[in-house]
């Protein structure tokens, strides 16, 4: 039999790292969807994107002067999704700090319209900068070529 105290700190263990678990693109349903605000702040710039994710796509939108004005919508491939978990990891382990841009993420998960999660992120690393990999600025991007 297992001493209650092991027992008891096991379930709190489990629990704490579940309870902060970021979303999970590849397991979107019909009914849910994935809010992301990024405020991005540096020595020669400030600004504010917000990225709506249903299953297969994404709404993009710029935030100025407390309006929000939508850019478009982006259809998402399967790697695309996947790619996205892959970035859902990065934030969620440990990143070096010291660059002076700094990223807030505010991202929210959506059930039936509702709100049931939020979780902030800051990420002042810089890490994402040089990268190939998809991040939430190649998506912006990614739309603000195919207006051209």
């Amino acid at each position: 039999m297992v001493p209650r105290i092991v027992l008891i700190a096991l379930l709190c263990f489990v629990f704490m790292n579940t309870a902060n678990a970021l979303p999970v693109f590849s397991e979107l349903e019909a009914h849910e969807s994935i809010r992301v605000e990024v405020r991005s702040i540096g020595c020669f710039h400030h600004s504010q994107t917000v990225y709506e994710f249903d299953e297969t796509s994404v709404v993009i939108s710029e935030v100025i002067s407390d309006e929000q004005r939508e850019l478009g919508r982006i259809k998402l491939s399967p790697i695309d999704i996947a790619n996205l978990d892959k970035l859902m990891e990065f934030y969620s382990g440990e990143r070096p700090q010291g660059c002076t841009t700094t990223n807030s993420l505010t991202i929210q998960e959506i059930s039936n319209g509702k709100v049931t999660s939020t979780q902030t992120i800051v990420d002042s690393s810089c890490s994402l900068d040089h990268t190939k990999d998809l991040t939430f600025h190649v998506l912006k991007r990614r739309l603000n070529d195919s207006l051209k």
